[in-house]
């Protein structure tokens, strides 16, 4: 059996956070991050996927959702925005997950994908209730040890909405937009229904032309001002 080979958008997001950790700044960003965004076209349609880049604004995500807009670009002018679905883009109910998972079956050679979508409802159900605020923490190492999980936990579910388009919906975090053009551009822009208490996550940007098949992975990340 010929090996599989998944082109992940992953590691491309890390290293958009790096990236975007090492620019220098004027003001403290300790509480601020940011909504990664990419799109890939299919001419028929645009894919579009986005990711929260820690654990506060994954949390916040699963709560409220994501509002995805789009709007046209035509001679270097970006036209009104409208959003692309009737009300927020939120992660698949546990019922949900357990309906598709049915009818998926069982993972196998021919469909190794399926163990992905396990895991991403495993992450998003089982992993996702416990908060670093939770009482019980005595010292500082319990603290960062719980850190660590729960980042763990947002990269296994980052990883499993990669290697899954399933996973990636059931995560609430990719939309297929078919009302496209062929030969027309437009920029997708994704934001949190509703901003966490701490963090500012600010709105994810991409701008792609609807042509033959291209994966853009240039995030433009736009500052947060005021509600949403």
């Amino acid at each position: 059996m010929n090996r599989i080979i998944y082109y992940s958008i992953f590691a491309v997001l890390l290293v958009m956070q790096q990236d975007a950790i090492a620019q220098p700044i004027a003001q403290d960003t300790s509480f601020q991050t940011h909504l990664a965004i990419v799109a890939r076209v299919n001419q028929d349609s645009i894919v579009v996927r986005w990711a929260p880049m820690n654990t506060a604004a994954w949390f916040a995500g699963n709560e409220s959702g994501y509002m995805l807009e789009r709007a046209s670009v035509a001679n270097g002018k970006t036209g009104a925005f409208q959003r692309v679905s009737s009300g927020a883009i939120r992660p698949w109910t546990a019922a949900h997950w357990t309906e598709e998972l049915v009818k998926r079956g069982e993972p196998d050679e021919r469909n190794p994908a399926v163990l992905y979508e396990g895991l991403a409802k495993g992450l998003l159900y089982d992993s996702t209730s416990v908060s670093i605020k939770s009482p019980g923490f005595e010292n500082l190492a319990d603290l960062a040890k719980q850190k660590n999980n729960l980042d763990m936990t947002l990269t296994l579910a980052l990883m499993a909405a990669d290697r899954s388009a399933p996973a990636a919906e059931g995560l609430g975090l990719r939309f297929v937009d078919h009302n496209v053009k062929a030969g027309e551009s437009y920029t997708y822009r994704v934001y949190l229904v509703k901003q966490p208490k701490v963090y500012r996550v600010d709105t994810g940007s991409v701008t792609v032309k609807n042509e033959k098949y291209i994966a853009n992975t240039k995030s433009i990340i736009v500052p947060f001002e005021g509600d949403l």
